[in-house]
């Protein structure tokens, strides 16, 4: 009896490793791994690039064992890569509960040239009070410099325009831009207080000719 138990055990292990042997070895099989071969036998990835990636047999490896197909990216790649890409907002594709076309104040202001930048700053400040009233309810738009202009261009949830598409401050990539045309860096410090600063005549931010 008991010899009886011993050899049903020691079939079905042989069996299991005759099975785990085939799964190791057959490319057809959806668990077989190339890599688990032995270096000596089995086909390395310089042979596979000479054969168009199939073994001597001329079953097909996974593409993806091949080292000529593994992602290079490094980490410094991926910090240099954006996140995501915000679209500028189209007014004429919107519709709006004002007629962007007539400018406030504030904007007019804005546009003028032959005021200083300090004046400009203070006048898109101005802007954004309006906005914190009129759109938010006490608080300012958020955001990147883009989606902060996209707010004043009209996409908020009252649908208020309180800049025009066409000012001459905002760039072709929907950012409003100073007076030597560098996008102005937003921070809101809190809900209810917000920060302007230009780049100055260097065009370089956090230098000593910034304006804020």
């Amino acid at each position: 009896m008991k010899k009886s138990r011993i050899l049903i055990l020691a079939s079905f292990f042989a069996i299991s490793l005759w099975t785990v042997w085939l799964l190791r070895t057959d490319p057809s099989s959806t668990h077989f791994r190339p890599e688990l071969l032995s270096p000596a036998g089995g086909p390395t990835n310089e042979n596979r690039s000479q054969t168009g990636g199939k073994t001597t047999n001329g079953a097909r490896f996974p593409t993806h064992y091949d080292e000529a197909q593994t992602s290079k990216t490094t980490f410094d790649d991926k910090l240099s890569l954006p996140p995501y890409r915000i679209r500028r907002f189209d007014q004429s594709k919107q519709e709006l509960r004002n007629d962007p076309s007539k400018w406030f104040e504030e904007a007019e202001l804005l546009a003028n040239s032959a005021y200083p930048e300090d004046v400009h700053i203070e006048q898109l400040h101005s802007l954004l009070e309006q906005y914190k009233d009129i759109v938010k309810g006490g608080s300012y738009p958020t955001g990147l410099n883009i989606e902060i202009t996209n707010a004043l261009l009209g996409k908020n949830p009252k649908k208020i325009a309180l800049i025009s598409q066409n000012h001459p401050r905002i760039n072709a990539s929907g950012e409003l831009i100073d007076s030597w045309g560098t996008p102005y860096q937003f921070h809101n410090d809190s809900l209810t207080k917000i920060s302007i600063r230009s780049a100055g005549p260097d065009q370089e931010l956090y230098t000593e000719d910034d304006l804020y």
